[in-house]
């Protein structure tokens, strides 16, 4: 078989994984606007079940012997090419969704389904008792995933930090926020010492279908459109997407202030991310939001431009990608959930690295609705 045609092979098998993964994100949607209570328990099912299947499919044998075969091919594409991004992408996923097993898989979304449901009515009875066992749940189940990459030599923060920011260290994190502390806490000092600002004006009746009217106008000038997509009412606001050209906005309605309207502009920022990103990488990998940093700083700014970024560091108008040189590393195999386990086989190819996100700073769903486990599985 040629290079192209293990190429060819390899999309194919990417776009069924997505295919999934996008119909998982739909259904994490629906489970937060349209259904109802009662469906909860069958939807975590469904849920957990195709996050188990999309897992299988992705880290088969097949697509790590496409991989193997593929790593010369690799060095000889440009490096800022997309088939060249795809492959190393696929490849450090690859690598990191196989320490997974896909029942530790299953058993972490189904949680997570069961969670998102059980928080939002304690916080609708303020009940954080009737909350804490979900929470729990998830604590320990987020522990055993630790445990799949105790040989990688992070710290357990920096390990969960990777599916949100690949590549982070604490240590960056802690930095940058020594410097944020520098600058706003004397802003805080200062704001406290000033006159009291008026505030009455943003508290009172505000009904929800005006509200509905100026943050839809508000929008519509920002570039929303009804045909690629839509905006519902949900309990914490969040934005996901079920394709370039399907993008789900919610936002939160109280009428007593206004404060949809922030929530409904900050979702939109996400959005035209996503909506913006490169239809040619639909249904491959490099589609999906990879960086933290980065769509929230697109979210705050509206930006709509993007970039993939390979070896040598430069972009190009495609998805946020970041990808630098790293070691070669033996392809692991899965753990057991309770303990890691070693390489099993090795390839010659450099593994370079790169971010991944969604929304989860303000809003209530990652972009994705989730992160997987290993990143794209």
């Amino acid at each position: 078989m040629s290079q192209e045609a293990k190429l060819k092979e390899l999309r194919e098998r990417l776009g069924e994984i997505l295919d999934l993964k996008r119909a998982s994100a739909l259904l994490g949607w629906d489970q937060q606007t349209m259904m109802p209570p009662a469906g909860n328990d069958a939807r975590s099912d469904q849920l957990a079940t195709i996050d188990r299947m999309s897992h299988e499919l992705f880290v088969s044998d097949e697509v790590g012997k496409l991989l193997d075969d593929l790593a010369q091919h690799e060095q000889e594409l440009d490096p800022e090419s997309i088939d060249a991004a795809l492959i190393r992408t696929t490849r450090r996923d690859y690598e990191k969704a196989r320490r997974v097993p896909p029942e530790l898989q299953a058993e972490i979304t189904k949680a997570e389904v069961l969670g998102v449901m059980a928080w939002a009515e304690a916080r609708r009875n303020s009940d954080f008792e009737a909350f804490l066992p979900y929470l729990e749940k998830n604590v320990d189940l987020k522990q055993r995933y630790i445990e799949c990459f105790k040989d990688t030599g992070k710290s357990d923060y920096d390990i969960l930090l990777d599916d949100y920011q690949e590549g982070a260290r604490s240590e960056e994190i802690t930095a940058i926020f020594e410097r944020v502390k520098e600058v706003v806490i004397p802003l805080i000092q200062e704001v406290k010492a000033a006159e009291p600002v008026q505030t009455d004006f943003a508290h009172g009746h505000f009904p929800v279908e005006k509200q509905e009217l100026v943050g839809r106008e508000i929008l519509e000038r920002l570039g929303y459109s009804s045909e690629a997509w839509r905006l519902d009412p949900t309990v914490h606001p969040f934005a996901t997407s079920i394709s370039v050209d399907d993008i789900r906005l919610t936002t939160r309605y109280s009428e007593t202030d206004a404060e949809s309207i922030f929530h409904t502009s900050h979702e939109f920022g996400h959005g035209i991310y996503e909506n913006g990103i490169d239809r040619e990488l639909e249904r491959t990998p490099l589609v999906e939001l990879n960086s933290m940093v980065c769509t929230s700083r697109r979210a705050a700014s509206g930006r709509t431009s993007s970039a993939v970024r390979g070896p040598s560091g430069a972009s190009s108008s495609r998805g946020c990608r970041r990808s630098s040189p790293s070691s070669s590393a033996g392809r692991p195999t899965r753990c057991t959930g309770a303990t890691s386990t070693a390489s099993s086989r090795t390839s010659s190819a450099s593994r370079p690295t790169r971010s991944r996100t969604g929304c989860t700073s303000s809003c209530g769903t990652r972009s994705s609705r989730r992160s997987s486990p290993g990143g794209w599985s």
